[in-house]
């Protein structure tokens, strides 16, 4: 198998470090952690481990990384393609947010057991630091994997919740639609702290900075501190912003 994937298996895993970039700019809402803990361990397990030592090329567990991987990013990509077009097909959509119960802990164990080759196999004579290190590395999945799936089964319950929202009209007081078409009371909420601040001392140069944030779920504190912070530079200001 390695004969014929390799070179396309290790372009295209190193070619994921752009996804971490993507992530520390804001152009995906994915948590940097979260995304530096999926790809690191792929660039450990192909350049620490598969790259040097045959043993790993040959290894059953190769199987076990490439077909967790591989399916895992058709389905992704996929999702985000029909996404761009405005539109996901229920199929992809539950592909999406369902595989994962079954991708993730074979990909896991395939990565594991192709790191534990290598230290069997090369890296206890020829790199006894090396070897140090992936024992580490080794422990870190132990909180690291469960974080991982947990992560997941988080997306899928708000991602079928938010996709199942428009079915059925609530009924007695709602939330507001937004322009997606849900009734996200973070959007809501981040719409009413933007038209606060603008009626306020940091005028439209406050509401942009709290409309063009990218990471809302994980910075909205620091817009919350500021706008606290405006409405107590004076009585007339409090009221304007209230």
């Amino acid at each position: 198998i390695y004969a014929g994937v390799g070179q396309v298996l290790m372009i295209s895993q190193t070619a994921m470090l752009l996804e971490i970039l993507h992530s520390l700019l804001g152009l995906v809402p994915s948590p940097v952690a979260v995304v530096t803990l999926q790809v690191g361990s792929r660039i450990f397990v192909v350049w620490g481990a598969l790259f040097w030592v045959p043993a790993c090329q040959q290894h059953w567990s190769l199987v076990l990384i490439v077909m967790s991987w591989g399916i895992t990013e058709v389905v992704r990509y996929a999702f985000y393609f029909c996404s761009l077009l405005g539109s996901v097909p229920y199929p992809i959509f539950w592909l999406r947010y369902s595989l994962f119960m079954v991708l993730y802990p074979t990909g896991i164990t395939g990565e594991i057991l192709q790191v534990l080759v290598a230290m069997g196999a090369h890296w206890k004579v020829a790199n006894p630091l090396w070897y140090r290190m992936c024992l580490i590395i080794l422990l870190l999945y132990v909180p690291g994997s469960p974080g991982m799936i947990g992560n997941m089964w988080g997306n899928r319950k708000r991602s079928f919740k938010k996709r199942n929202a428009g079915r059925d009209e609530p009924q007695g007081v709602v939330w507001p639609k937004t322009k997606s078409g849900d009734r996200s009371s973070m959007a809501t909420n981040r719409g009413i702290l933007a038209a606060a601040a603008a009626a306020g001392p940091g005028t439209v140069e406050a509401a942009s900075k709290i409309s063009e944030e990218k990471k809302w779920r994980f910075a909205y504190k620091k817009h919350v501190l500021d706008h606290v912070t405006q409405s107590l530079q004076s009585p007339d200001a409090c009221l304007a912003m209230a």
